[in-house]
């Protein structure tokens, strides 16, 4: 099933998502004054929980029916999502325990790297050379962002673990450029946030024994992350990300650690510093790369609008790509 919807052009697409990654920078306050007094898996549970009946709630009152070919696709896409979503975040969760916060956050940024070699991979996407040099200037931005105190790279157990999650972010944003246009975001968000609160649920009973008794505070924290972090930002990436590539969109929510450090900075009288300072400049120099270095072959005639679904060919499908999951 194709979902054919009139929506913004790229560059549009592209601002929407880049409100989506500083929603998720304006996360890193709420969650360092959640974690301390609600367990992780507790927390994703209750966050993906609100956020997917926010979602299928008012696809349900709808109306509306699906035939059985395109319920079964719409489960099975929604749950492939939802897998990669909660493996990003568990493996995340996984790692920080065994590593320090500030190499998790670069590592978990690496994602940008990941979209680009993943797509080649496994979809035969071909970057060009431009977008692989905003991919390098972009990273090393990060590097700057998440690491300013200039921490060693002494290998740490939980390293591999956050890797992992970088990669299944990275594998996220991939499924969401082939299947975002092919069915309705609220329905496939929806299916995709219900999929990590159940995934999410055994681990917060087994583990933490799934506390709901938290000050009024909290619950009020819990709000955002559910609602615009995750209810509204899951949607909007699922609606317009297949406008644009999906290095660029990598490269896009990868500002978040740079929003979170602007914010930081306005709201918390925290410093920037210097390597700050120039970690951000990186960082929208890289995107600047990526943004015009992966335009540029539509200077040849290709079309910018492509039929939905046909972005990531499988190996053997002779279609042409068009030359992208705080959190």
């Amino acid at each position: 099933m194709v979902v054919r919807r009139a929506g913004p052009s790229s560059w549009q697409a592209e601002l929407l998502l880049l409100g989506v990654a500083a929603v998720w920078g304006g996360t890193f306050p709420v969650i360092k004054a959640l974690v301390g007094q609600v367990p992780p898996h507790t927390l994703l549970t209750l966050r993906f929980t609100a956020a997917a009946i926010l979602l299928l709630l008012p696809a349900w009152t709808r109306g509306g029916r699906l035939d059985r070919p395109a319920f079964r696709s719409l489960l099975r896409h929604g749950l492939l999502l939802g897998v990669s979503l909660w493996a990003g975040y568990f493996f995340q969760t996984a790692g920080l325990r065994l590593t320090t916060a500030s190499k998790a956050a670069f590592l978990t940024a690496l994602g940008v790297v990941f979209v680009p070699l993943l797509g080649a991979l496994f979809f035969h996407r071909r970057p060009a050379p431009a977008v692989w040099a905003g991919v390098a200037v972009a990273t090393g931005g990060l590097a700057c962002l998440s690491l300013p105190g200039g921490e060693g790279w002494l290998p740490a157990p939980g390293d591999l673990l956050v890797l992992l999650g970088a990669a299944a972010f990275a594998l996220q944003i991939l499924l969401v450029d082939r299947w975002g246009a092919q069915h309705d975001p609220l329905l496939l968000a929806g299916v995709e946030l219900a999929t990590v609160a159940l995934l999410s649920l055994p681990a917060a009973i087994a583990f933490e024994g799934l506390p709901l008794r938290h000050p009024p505070r909290l619950w009020l924290g819990l709000a955002y992350l559910a609602v615009p972090a995750t209810a509204v930002a899951l949607w909007v990436q699922i609606r317009y990300q297949h406008r644009t590539d999906p290095t660029r969109v990598g490269i896009i929510l990868g500002t978040e650690p740079l929003f979170g450090a602007l914010l930081a900075w306005l709201f918390l009288g925290e410093r920037m510093t210097e390597a700050g300072l120039l970690g951000g400049v990186l960082v929208l120099a890289g995107l600047l790369l990526t943004e015009l270095g992966g335009r540029a072959p539509q200077a040849e005639g290709a079309p910018r609008e492509r039929r939905a679904g046909s972005t990531l060919p499988i190996r053997g499908q002779a279609r042409r790509a068009r030359g992208r999951d705080g959190r």
